[in-house]
């Protein structure tokens, strides 16, 4: 599984309206890459490949943002299980 260790990603922030499983999301621009993790899942996250930026405001201004993302990102876009990397001490 791969580790995320680039000191130049971008911050992670909630989406506007709460959710019940959508903890953290954040955007590459650059690279369309959206990365989400999840409540109850603190040691992972998942990365969404050629992600549009539409579909990345769209999740972070959805209503909700938990059914925003299982009708409109799930199985839309290829995903990898990602690992937080370990903060030095």
């Amino acid at each position: 599984m791969p580790t995320l260790t680039n000191p130049e990603r971008p911050k992670w922030f909630a989406p506007e309206h709460p959710s019940s499983t959508l903890h953290k999301i954040r955007y590459w621009t650059e690279t369309q890459k959206l990365d989400i993790s999840f409540k109850g899942n603190p040691t992972h996250f998942y990365r969404y490949e050629a992600v549009p930026a539409n579909v990345h405001e769209a999740l972070s201004k959805a209503p909700s943002p938990g059914i925003y993302y299982g009708k409109g990102i799930r199985d839309a876009f290829k995903c990898t299980k990602m690992e937080f990397a370990k903060e030095p001490a």
